[in-house]
């Protein structure tokens, strides 16, 4: 089966299938009979439940980071091939935008299709007999009023003729003075309503000042929020408890790794061999892959991961007194030491020191 890195991952079933490969290719090295069941790499990397692993591995989703470096150290990936999947999940897992289409221009003034005048242009004036003309078209009779209505000399129904009507005219009525326009505008000081088509009183220009700075701000706000979601990236361990991976695996040779004939397990104190010594804690055994939470470090006696007598010319050779303490799901609290955690989890990881 050709490797899957070889082309390189440019979707999310190449994806799928690199992880795959990897699991494939675990049974090989490790001349299983079948490849490590969906429930064994669940349990093993604490990935959840076997359907989560399920879609890792057919493409549907992309895992998180943790998850992802998790299947790689259990899978036995190199440090290329670990690089490979973290570009290609970065790259799939990047928000896409998308471009809103363009309004459809609008003809503006003065040109074809718009019906208002341009700079210098007066509105076009309905010709005679045409809808909202007062003059009459050839034909036609000018409308005359009806009764009652202004202009007829005719009384409406329920309306006295006027004895003046046909005598004398009525006498002009003078004029008052014209209120300001302020109050022929404002209800609240002339008791009456603008007429129809008048311009409502402008905002003031505090109120306007108001609502752009809380419109800034908001903008701000947001624009704040989003700017921190997308350059969030998994946050560095800073106190417990944190996740890690073990490793049990030696040192070999010149530059061999090979997993240990026995399992790592939780001691009672941070001391190496308390297997023979009496302070090991029963039912913690654990190989390479496993899932551990600590909680804290603590100093304690040297541990290799590697024979004394080759000494230390391999380049996975490990050599430390920082011992992590991890709580079993029974509440037992037990020591790993971290030379047999996977490379990332040494160093202490900045936890506190264990009281």
């Amino acid at each position: 089966m050709e490797s899957p890195f070889t082309s390189g991952i440019h979707s999310r079933e190449e994806f799928g299938a690199a992880l795959e490969w990897l699991r494939q290719r675990h049974a090989r090295v490790n001349q299983l009979d079948d490849p490590l069941s969906l429930r064994e790499i669940a349990n093993r990397t604490g990935g959840g439940v076997p359907n989560t692993i399920r879609n890792y591995l057919n493409g549907r989703t992309v895992p998180p980071r943790v998850a992802l470096e998790r299947l790689a150290e259990l899978f036995g990936a190199d440090a290329a091939q670990l690089d490979a999947l973290l570009r290609a999940r970065e790259e799939l897992s990047r928000v896409r935008t998308f471009k809103v289409p363009p309004l459809a221009p609008q003809p503006g003034p003065a040109q074809p299709g718009s019906e208002q005048p341009g700079p210098g242009q007066l509105a076009p004036q309905p010709g005679p007999g045409q809808p909202g003309s007062e003059q009459p078209g050839p034909g036609q009779l000018a409308p005359q009023p009806g009764p009652g209505q202004p202009g007829s000399e005719q009384p409406g129904p329920g309306q006295a003729e006027s004895p003046l009507s046909s005598a004398t005219p009525p006498e002009p009525q003078q004029s008052s003075p014209q209120a300001p326009a302020t109050e022929q505008l404002n209800p609240r000081t002339t008791g009456r309503q603008p007429p129809l088509g008048s311009q409502p009183p402008r905002r003031t220009t505090r109120r306007r000042l108001i609502l752009a700075v809380a419109a800034t701000a908001v903008l701000a706000s947001a624009a704040t929020l989003v700017a921190v979601l997308l350059a969030r990236e998994d946050p560095p361990a800073t106190s417990g408890p944190v996740p890690v991976i073990v490793q049990n695996m030696v040192a070999v040779g010149a530059d061999g790794l090979v997993e240990d004939e026995t399992p790592a397990y939780l001691s009672a104190r941070p001391v190496p061999r308390c297997a023979a010594n009496g302070c090991k804690l029963a039912g913690t055994e654990m190989w390479s892959g496993a899932a551990l939470t600590v909680e804290c470090r603590a100093e304690g006696s040297v541990m290799h991961n590697y024979n004394v007598a080759e000494g230390t010319a391999n380049p996975h050779s490990a050599r430390s007194t920082i011992w992590y303490r991890a709580r079993t799901a029974d509440g037992r609290a037990g020591f790993v030491s971290e030379v047999y955690l996977a490379p990332r989890f040494r160093g202490g990881l900045d936890l506190p020191r264990c009281s």
